[in-house]
């Protein structure tokens, strides 16, 4: 009798404990085991509409936060104040910083600015943002973007498509002045700070042009890819542009922009499951090792966009639903999902002011970190007390069911 029912309470521990185990697994984010991949969002900055006024920039850095991204890209068109504020910000939660740096004057190739002009210029970025000034630091410097775009031509002169995979198919001017202004700025970045990583980017598989820079001798660090929906292929992987990208420069790879392509009024936002093929996509890129990171294109719905009062995919690729005014209303149901995915957890949003020092500068050290193990050690305190209380109570029985037996009971 005492066998049979020491056997049953064994039995019923050892359910108890699958059940707990079952219960953490559920909750267990699936790509989240690489120390050396970072899930990241995209974010504008406060020049290019309300969606990223100053107002909303502790939420947003929180949210994106709490979706478990340690990288945030964002563009430098605003104020230091606005950057310092955001570097500080996502210093205090871990969260690596991408800043895409544009040529002065603008997203251009035909520049008159010389080349000690462009060397300076992103060098005043690349030291103000070095970790040693009190601003942060931006672990990444994107050289300009998507210039693949203004760098191919329209067609050949015979018409043919251009499909930006060759040299041959790019104005020739301009990206024999175009990997001057890369040398140059990659030059600047240097000099400031030998550790920042520089990344130079293109759309989908249009590597015609890093072919140009890497038949010159031009560097740069890691390529950058961006890489929609639309690019996917049936009966092949979905990111099946890597190895060929990795193979022909021997670089890392950082996926600069990613999201469902093609959205219109009739993609319900409101479903997670349109999101699919960007699942598989995460699970084919997070496979491959010489990839560090992936950025989902965007945070926040960019309502002001839609200029006509239409719909416009530009404004809806957030990851948060916003009101015109650029308000955030609420995550959209994805968001939860991707939460999930890449290991995200709910993260105390902390009293900012008492991080404010003498300065007026943000001295946050790393809550981050804190908040997350108070949460986690909580967790896990639970499940300890749980445990010996279990264990206690099979004690309990046990001796209880050996007295009742010298008893006679």
């Amino acid at each position: 009798m005492l066998k049979k029912t020491v056997s049953i309470i064994l039995s019923l521990l050892f359910l108890l404990n699958t059940a707990i185990t079952a219960v953490a697994q559920e909750q267990d984010p699936k790509l989240d085991y690489r120390e050396d991949f970072s899930w990241g969002v995209c974010m504008h900055s406060s020049n290019w509409g309300p969606a990223y006024f100053d107002a909303n920039l502790e939420e947003q850095v929180h949210l994106a936060a709490e979706m478990g991204c340690r990288l945030i890209r964002i563009d430098s068109y605003a104020p230091f104040d606005y950057l310092d504020k955001f570097m500080m910000l996502c210093q205090g939660y871990g969260i690596k910083v991408m800043l895409i740096v544009y040529f002065p004057g603008g997203e251009t190739v035909t520049s008159n600015f010389s080349e000690d002009a462009i060397s300076d210029y992103f060098y005043m970025y690349a030291d103000r943002y070095n970790g040693k000034n009190g601003f942060g630091k931006a672990d990444y410097i994107q050289i300009d973007n998507e210039l693949d775009h203004t760098l191919m031509m329209e067609s050949y002169p015979d018409g043919d498509y251009v499909s930006g995979k060759d040299m041959s198919q790019y104005n020739q001017e301009y990206i024999a002045n175009y990997a001057i202004q890369v040398q140059a700025a990659v030059e600047g970045v240097k000099r400031a700070d030998s550790d920042v990583k520089t990344i130079v980017n293109f759309v989908g598989d249009r590597h015609g042009f890093t072919d140009y820079l890497y038949a010159y001798g031009i560097e740069w660090d890691i390529t950058g890819i961006d890489w929609y929906s639309n690019i996917f292929r049936e009966g092949i992987t979905p990111f099946w542009v890597g190895d060929k990208i990795h193979e022909l420069y021997e670089k890392p790879i950082i996926v600069c922009e990613t999201n469902m392509f093609g959205k219109d009024e009739y993609f319900d936002e409101n479903d997670p499951s349109n999101w699919d093929i960007l699942v598989k996509a995460f699970d084919d890129i997070y496979s491959k090792d010489y990839v560090e990171g992936c950025c989902i294109y965007e945070l926040s719905d960019e309502l002001i966009t839609a200029d006509d009062g239409g719909y416009d995919q530009e404004g809806h690729f957030g990851l948060l639903f916003t009101n015109e005014d650029g308000t955030i209303k609420e995550p959209k149901p994805v968001y939860y999902r991707f939460k999930e995915i890449f290991g995200g957890q709910d993260i105390e949003m902390p009293d900012y002011e008492k991080y404010l020092n003498k300065s007026g500068g943000i001295d946050f050290g790393d809550f981050r970190v804190n908040k997350a193990h108070r949460i986690w050690l909580a967790v896990g305190a639970g499940a300890a007390v749980l445990g010996i209380l279990s264990l206690c109570t099979a004690v309990f029985l046990i001796l209880k069911l050996k007295k009742n037996q010298k008893s006679g009971k």
